[in-house]
């Protein structure tokens, strides 16, 4: 290297080298990010959760815009502001979204385990425009995006070999005019192969409108507008939600509900069932197909199996199940018991064994609401060190029962376990719980370990550390600036995240 690129060098470390001291030196607790709503929404009781981690997410913060974007959840309904009055452009959107999943800039890889309903056939979001205020020539997308992996390889149009695709259904607004619903387009964003459809022609401020994506069409639309087969296998890795556009000084969305749709088989067992359609089934307000004609003993108490296939089941919230009973034959009680809902590869998503009583005055209702499980982690893990991991469930049947699976072999059982991983890097943790009555929800999340953070030896992260990284910042794998042990986080290059997390832990020692 020469003299003078050595001085420059040394001379940018060292203006680095300044601000990292000031960095280091705020306390713990003054370093963290918060995101602030501009105010609350009116809504309420929404199915988002609160904020959480990709991939299981629904995640706040996924914004690029002036001063004021956010996603927020608050009582379960997810809010997107975007500002950009005078930003962006055709080739530059900003944008506030929520997502859910693995997604192509992360980089393109296959779906977590049970983030997402295994066997999805349509996902939907209802959305209410609170606020639009225009500037200039803007454009704008209220959208459901959808990505997915493609499990058999890579395929390639027009020159290009991607792994990904990209799709969305959306409200389109170009410059004050709604586009009308059926425009489609394709674009290539450099890391999967987009295609979009407008499926609401316009929005005013207040309204509530639904957008819904039906997730095979939409992948086999976005093969077909790239020429390729569209028989090629699609895997639904993530999900994105939220707004995006240029120039308007602010658009403000509420989304108080999602909705993931599935196939499942309804089982149950009950006698005095005729199996000529004295009994009916409704699934969300929905007639169920017809029974089988299987006629159990009549009046005999001997109960019969029935199966039901169930073409739009709800996994992300509730179904209301209801058993009705003719008026004819009303002298003899019907009975159901053993109720079990599962997926297309047999996971128990609703059970109830409990024996209950079908008549001409009583019909049975229940509602089913499949486990929604999560676990949590602190925000920085190191090697070698214990880490904390905590799991929570919703729905089902109480209580419920926790069994962890970590991929080095080691297992543990409980609401709140600790285990230690001895190579840096990510690494598979997976959460299963079941319910009393045998439900059961999985949900597999990627953990990224870092390094330990002192560098030079000397078990204590101290300034001498922080310089060897402001040296060798903004080098990646290939350049001879760049040092695999100042990588903290194994990524391939040196930047702001490794300065972050040496920050966090510095005058800390014992490593």
């Amino acid at each position: 290297m020469s003299s003078w690129r050595l001085r420059s060098r040394w001379l940018d470390a060292t203006i680095l080298l300044v601000s990292l001291t000031a960095i280091v030196l705020v306390p713990h607790a003054a370093q963290s990010a918060t995101n602030t709503a501009t105010s609350a929404p009116p809504l309420s009781g929404g199915n988002f959760g609160s904020c959480t981690l990709l991939p299981q997410g629904w995640r706040c913060g996924n914004g690029e815009g002036l001063s004021g974007t956010s996603t927020t959840m608050v009582d379960g309904v997810a809010e997107t502001v975007l500002r950009a009055q005078g930003v962006g452009n055709e080739t530059n959107y900003q944008f506030a979204t929520t997502q859910k999943g693995e997604f192509p800039w992360s980089p393109c890889q296959a779906p977590a385990v049970g983030v997402l309903p295994a066997g999805l056939t349509s996902v939907g979001t209802t959305f209410t425009l609170k606020s639009f205020t225009p500037s200039g020539t803007y454009r704008y997308h209220i959208y459901l995006a959808l990505y997915y992996w493609l499990p058999s390889g890579p395929v390639t149009a027009s020159g290009l070999t991607y792994r990904c695709l990209d799709t969305q259904v959306r409200a389109e607004n170009i410059n004050g005019n709604f586009s009308p619903v059926g425009t489609v387009a394709t674009y290539d964003p450099g890391d999967s192969f987009g295609w979009d459809q407008v499926t609401i022609d316009s929005v005013s401020t207040g309204g509530t409108y639904t957008l819904t994506a039906n997730v095979e069409q939409q992948c086999q639309n976005d093969l077909a507008a790239w020429g390729l087969p569209t028989n090629t296998p699609c895997q639904l890795a993530g999900v994105e939600i939220g707004i995006e556009g240029f120039q308007f000084t602010e658009l403000s969305v509420y989304w108080p509900t999602y909705t993931f749709i599935i196939p499942s088989t309804l089982t149950f067992q009950g006698f005095d069932w005729d199996g000529a359609g004295e009994e009916t089934l409704t699934m969300n307000n929905q007639p169920l197909a017809s029974l089988p004609a299987v006629d159990s003993p009549q009046n005999g108490q001997v109960y019969t199996t029935f199966t039901v296939n169930v073409p739009s089941f709800v996994a992300s919230g509730t179904n209301a199940l209801v058993f009705t009973h003719g008026n004819w034959d009303c002298a003899v009680n019907d009975n159901v018991k053993n109720l079990q809902v599962t997926d297309n590869s047999n996971t128990v998503l609703f059970s109830d064994p409990t024996v209950r009583t079908l008549n001409c005055a009583t019909s049975i209702i229940y509602t089913l609401s499949p486990i929604q499980a999560a676990f949590a982690v602190p925000g920085f893990l190191v090697t070698g060190r214990l880490a904390n991991y905590t799991a929570s469930a919703l729905s089902g049947t109480v209580p419920y029962s926790f069994s962890w699976s970590f991929d080095d072999g080691s297992s543990a059982a409980g609401t709140l376990v600790s285990h230690t991983f001895a190579t840096s890097g990510y690494h598979n943790v997976t959460l299963n719980v079941s319910d009393r009555n045998g439900a059961v929800a999985t949900v597999q999340e990627r953990v990224l370990f870092w390094k330990k953070p002192s560098v030079t030896g000397d078990s204590c992260v101290t300034i001498l550390d922080v310089a060897q990284v402001a040296f060798a910042f903004g080098s990646a794998i290939g350049e001879r600036r760049y040092d695999p042990r100042l990588d903290m986080n194994i990524d391939g290059r040196i930047d702001i995240q490794d300065v972050a997390f040496l920050a966090f832990y510095f005058g800390s020692c014992g490593w």
